[in-house]
């Protein structure tokens, strides 16, 4: 699996780190292109949070609402393993406590 596939993309960082998502990464969104780190004084950058790890194991908690977390985690692995990301990363917004509509 390439890196790529592995990380949430742009648009999804975007919308986490713009609605208060400060969790660190180790790979960074950096005017366009996927980087391992983070330069400072780069004025365009999104943390890139691996699917898996990051989000469904690290952090999970932070992500989601404690009581439902394991149905949505299970839920974006099933979508990863039937190679889904745009619908794993979907239903990752749709569910998460940084979109506004879940506050």
């Amino acid at each position: 699996m390439k890196l790529e596939d592995k990380k949430i993309g742009l648009e999804l960082a975007k919308k986490l780190s713009e609605n208060g998502c400060d969790i660190e990464s180790e790979y960074y969104w950096i005017d366009g292109y996927l980087m391992p780190f983070s330069i400072n004084n780069c004025k365009i950058k999104y943390p890139a949070y691996d699917l898996i790890y990051d989000i469904c194991v690290e952090h999970a908690e932070e992500f989601f609402r404690t009581e439902k977390k394991d149905n949505w985690i299970v839920k974006i692995l099933n979508f990863i393993q039937q190679d889904k990301k745009e619908e794993a990363e979907k239903y990752l917004w749709d569910n998460c406590k940084f979109n506004p509509q879940n506050k």
